[in-house]
């Protein structure tokens, strides 16, 4: 990797080497590759993102072409996702496409891998199926939505911050619903928009500065004013449940949410940490433990004292879970999977700190 390319912003105490290498590792999904998605992909990207994945079903029309900034009159009739990765500048950056609409029986698939989602939609159902499977991996959902001259952004399911239907418990009726076609929208504003989401999508990969959750950012370009809506997780909310548990296969796969344990119940177990070597440099938990990595672990299970209490995490809680599995049958009682992985204890560790200050 070339990292010249990124001196400008590696030379930030903020990003550095440390926080550049965590950029490269990171994983974002962005549903959505209308006004907002086109500038969010572009700097994410131009940031070094490792991978990026973008998701919508659509074709060029005319009427997107004033505000959607990476298609011209060559792009019509065409998929945009597939547009938008042929006029991406080429750079260090894999971006994948998938050109079909987000719902509630493919978002887990889709957004499974990934440590943050982007919902760039102007769909509703897309919007709060994002929203659920965000609860239920324990990702971010950097969320944005603008209406003619105006718009808004917040950052939810972070930490242990709420989730969208804390605010927002139900879709409201399609008739209720206007979009840009019916309502208008001048282009800048969702260029704009769509670069917040960009701002906070960074600060959370990098775990820096103030993220915006727990707050909704209201903008008018008209009279140029910002305002906030304070808003709290709803205890009745579907993302309320600290402690999930799933069955597979017949097995009973306990988690821990980091929220949790950091109340002090970290050293009741030993740490079994199952990502690749790459990763490690990238982001320690610093609570010791084994590193086996997943692949591994079936040939190493001597390794592994089948008489402690075992924590067993990875990036985001998915590899970890199908290790508990996989010491489940090879008779170990006492596993628990960290729910979201060791990306939800950084944001549940930026969340304190910024509480505690």
């Amino acid at each position: 990797m070339d990292w010249s390319r990124f001196q400008r912003q590696m030379i930030l105490p903020e990003v550095g080497l440390a926080g550049q290498v965590r950029l490269k590792q990171s994983r974002v999904f962005i549903c959505g590759m209308g006004a907002l998605g086109n500038p969010a992909l572009m700097y994410l990207a131009a940031s070094g993102i490792g991978q990026i994945s973008i998701c919508d079903k659509d074709t060029v029309e005319l009427s997107n072409l004033h505000r959607q900034i990476l298609f011209d009159e060559k792009s019509l009739g065409k998929h945009k996702v597939h547009e938008a990765i042929k006029r991406l500048p080429q750079n260090e950056t894999q971006i994948k496409a998938v050109p079909e609409a987000l719902s509630c029986d493919n978002a887990l698939e889709l957004l499974s891998s990934h440590d943050l989602v982007l919902d760039c939609t102007d769909s509703f159902s897309a919007r709060y199926a994002i929203n659920d499977a965000c609860v239920k991996l324990g990702i971010p959902m950097v969320s944005a939505a603008i209406h003619r001259f105006s718009g808004q952004i917040s950052v939810f399911n972070f930490g242990n911050g709420p989730c969208y239907r804390c605010i927002f418990p139900n879709p409201p009726p399609e008739n209720l619903v206007v979009n840009c076609a019916t309502a208008g929208v001048m282009g800048f504003v969702p260029g704009l928009f769509g670069l917040w989401q960009v701002q906070e999508a960074i600060k959370i990969l990098l775990g820096k500065g103030e993220i915006l959750y727990g707050r909704i950012l209201f903008y008018d370009a008209l009279n140029s004013s910002v305002h906030y809506l304070n808003h709290k997780k709803n205890p009745a909310c579907i993302c309320a449940n600290h402690t999930r548990v799933h069955f597979d296969e017949g097995d009973l796969i306990e988690e821990i949410e980091a929220a949790t344990l950091l109340n002090g119940l970290y050293s009741e177990f030993e740490w079994l940490d199952v990502r690749e070597p790459f990763e490690l440099m990238g982001m320690s938990h610093g609570y010791g433990g084994i590193h086996i990595p997943l692949e591994e672990l079936s040939q190493r299970l001597s390794e592994v004292d089948k008489d402690k209490s075992w924590l067993v995490v990875c990036k985001i809680g998915e590899r970890s879970r199908t290790a508990c599995e996989i010491l489940r049958s090879a008779g170990f009682l006492r596993v628990k999977n960290l729910s979201g992985g060791l990306w939800s204890l950084v944001r549940e560790k930026r969340r304190k700190s910024l509480d505690e200050n």
